[in-house]
């Protein structure tokens, strides 16, 4: 092991990246929130995002006067001194186009009210697109932005001078109990979408994604998504509230499923970042490969190397380990 990355205990690790996320709570400043793109997919690792806000809203004495997918929340309904705080993840940016629509509508509109977008990693591949959201933000009197990565924080510094560097939010949920079956083996779990890495795109090794893994519940989750965009359901605050609480209870058994399923194997080699973020939750040792744009290359040298439980492809390939 190189002597310049300085192993310590994966439970000290964790605990400090939980309590520094206490920086939220003090940047909110108040005792009720609208939280807006809550994620209504399949996609476990933002469920795991969205978990962990909860509890950290829970914790701190937060309460949600509406919670609303990206689908079906409006401006119009911004309180008077209630903060719109959005979900955190990695989707500020070109790559999905509607999440990034309704922050720029809201940002655009709701001039009355402080915004706090959640940690995020920042991702434009085209720069005409990034000026336009530079130019939406920037106007805005009182955006706090999170983010998490240092190449986060320059992209962010445009928008607003409110900026900061924060681990995950799926970080609170600090510590996941291993489910009873003794772990063994080693879980692959790669990407199988335009993230994907190219560490892995010529190894044909068995590897599982979000989708295999929930498998028949993907179309459940497809179908209660198109039920939230129902004209009935999305243009009243009170069946999109309904909505998504019914939504947050089913979430809970996905987490559930995808955590016993990590606690079977004794280690998992992964391009998902919250496939490392939940084996690190779980205490599962775990190596990471970069997904398209240097998403986990840049958290994991940001938070989570010390760990005595994580290594990355990019520090074996250095020597570090």
């Amino acid at each position: 092991m190189n002597s310049c990355t300085e192993l310590v205990p994966h439970a000290k690790v964790m605990t400090d990246l939980k309590e520094s996320l206490s920086k939220v709570a003090e940047v909110i400043n108040s005792d009720t929130i609208h939280y807006v793109d809550i994620p209504v997919h399949g996609n476990v690792g933002d469920i795991l995002i969205m978990a962990g806000t909860i509890k950290f809203l829970e914790d701190n004495g937060i309460r949600r006067t509406q919670t609303s997918g990206y689908f079906n929340y409006s401006p119009n309904w911004a309180e008077p001194g209630v903060p719109i705080v959005f979900h955190g993840g990695g989707n500020l940016g070109d790559l999905y186009a509607c999440p990034q629509a309704i922050r720029e509508e809201v940002v655009s509109k709701c001039h009355g009210n402080r915004i706090v977008i959640l940690p995020q990693t920042i991702h434009f591949s085209d720069t005409e697109k990034y000026e336009a959201c530079c130019a939406i933000f920037s106007k805005h009197p009182d955006l706090h932005i999170f983010v998490r990565d240092a190449k986060s924080v320059a992209l962010a510094r445009r928008m607003t001078p409110n900026v900061y560097l924060s681990p995950d939010m799926a970080h609170q949920l600090w510590p996941m109990t291993k489910r009873p079956r003794q772990g063994s083996g080693r879980l692959r779990f790669l990407r199988t979408d335009d993230e994907r890495g190219s560490e892995n795109s010529s190894d044909e090794q068995k590897s599982i994604d979000w989708p295999e893994l929930i498998g028949w519940h993907g179309t459940i989750l497809r179908a209660y998504s198109k039920i939230g965009q129902l004209p009935l359901i999305r243009s009243f605050r009170l069946t999109a509230n309904l909505h998504s609480a019914g939504w947050l209870l089913y979430s809970s058994y996905l987490i559930e499923r995808s955590a016993s399923y990590f606690s079977k194997h004794a280690e998992v080699d992964t391009d998902r970042l919250h496939g490392h973020i939940l084996s690190s939750l779980l205490g599962i040792r775990n190596t990471v490969r970069d997904n398209s744009y240097g998403k986990n290359g840049n958290y994991v040298s940001c938070w989570t190397q010390t760990s005595d439980l994580v290594r990355s492809v990019k520090q074996i390939e250095h020597g570090d380990y």
